[in-house]
């Protein structure tokens, strides 16, 4: 469907060609690290998790991404516990909707009022909340309709690209070496998000740029890592955490952010 574009290790290791998905053998506990994408909802006012210094790591103003700067990059550690994806067919017959969730928790022995139950709630509202200015947005319950959304927003020419770490990289301490730009113009980030099966909330902004940021550890082990930059953040909601963490106002300044390695990035 893409012939030109190899697969990265994000899609590659959520694709289990042996794996048959019933609910019923599903262990009730979703992948945790909803809190690492929560900032990257612009429509989110202050989310509980932000105010840890962890997720404060992942924001940053443009000057400061350069050379022999120093980040931790706490996030490279977290696994997606790789929830896989359902072939399309499948996944369709999954309810995938807030008017659904008492059937969807039922359906993977979820009990409510529970953190798991928190966490898919989240995820369905993610994907129901309006667009903000400038933004367009679709969440993708399988690979056939991420492909889908990539085709008809940028074509079937296109590139995509998510995190790459070396075996045994402390990231805790991690010091940028390389800094490229991917794209400016022309493109769709795709996160990962917290659900029994895979589900990327995909959308494209206006004025914005995405950076390969390569960095290494005190060992001279070494990461590429993705970092968007939005130059108009003016739709975003005011209460948004990274205002408050970069002392900053909506449309005031250019903020970016760094993609777990489980996030994808297509452009052309």
């Amino acid at each position: 469907m893409l012939p030109t574009t190899p697969l990265p290790k994000a899609i590659l290791a959520l694709l289990q060609p042996d794996f048959f998905f019933s609910p019923k053998s599903h262990n009730g506990s979703p992948s945790l690290y909803i809190e690492e994408n929560a900032g990257q909802k612009y429509a989110y006012v202050d989310h509980p998790h932000s105010q840890n210094s962890n997720v404060s790591s992942i924001f940053f103003l443009d000057n400061m991404l350069s050379i022999g700067s120093t980040y931790n990059l706490y996030f490279l550690n977290i696994s997606s516990k790789n929830s896989p994806f359902l072939v399309r067919v499948a996944a369709n017959k999954y309810p995938f909707s807030s008017n659904k969730l008492l059937d969807i928790l039922a359906r993977f022995s979820i009990k409510p009022n529970t953190d798991e139950a928190k966490l898919i709630e989240n995820t369905i509202m993610d994907c129901e909340v309006p667009p903000i200015k400038g933004e367009e947005r679709y969440c993708a319950t399988s690979l056939e309709s991420m492909v889908d959304v990539v085709i008809m927003k940028m074509g079937k020419e296109v590139k995509v690209m998510s995190a790459t770490v070396e075996d045994g990289m402390n990231p805790t301490y991690s010091q940028v070496s390389t800094v490229v730009e991917k794209s400016k113009v022309n493109n769709l980030l795709c996160h990962k998000e917290t659900y029994p099966y895979a589900v990327f909330y995909c959308h494209s902004n206006r004025g914005t740029r995405v950076y390969e940021v390569g960095f290494i550890d005190k060992d001279g082990k070494r990461a590429n890592v993705l970092a968007v930059c939005h130059n108009d953040t003016s739709g975003w909601d005011p209460k948004h955490f990274a205002f408050k963490y970069l002392k900053v106002k909506p449309g005031g300044a250019t903020i970016c952010h760094f993609l777990p390695p489980y996030d994808l990035a297509f452009f052309v």
